[in-house]
């Protein structure tokens, strides 16, 4: 079903708002799943969080960002930390 992803370890599977995308760990790498358990974002990724509101954070290189559904960058990775889920522009000027 994997191909060379025989050993995939499933990690948070967080349904809080019904994620058709879910995290998964081939033993080095984050990558991300649908129900169907095809892989739809190859693991690629240092760390990683579930969707939530259609992001979720990564890590690569040592910098963490955010991806949509595609697993494009909608955030670059450029933080050495990162909140999830991101703040919102309101929350932050209250901080």
């Amino acid at each position: 079903m994997f191909g060379s992803y025989d050993f995939i370890f499933f990690v948070c599977c967080n349904l809080m708002d019904n994620n058709d995308l879910q995290l998964f760990f081939n033993g080095s790498k984050y990558g991300y799943i649908d129900k169907s358990e095809e892989i739809v974002i190859e693991p690629q990724y240092e760390d990683a969080y579930s969707f939530s509101e259609g992001l979720a954070c990564v890590k690569i290189e040592d910098k963490w960002g955010y991806i949509d559904k595609a697993g494009k960058f909608v955030i670059n990775p450029q933080y050495d930390d990162a909140e999830f889920p991101p703040l919102q522009n309101n929350q932050q000027e209250k901080m």
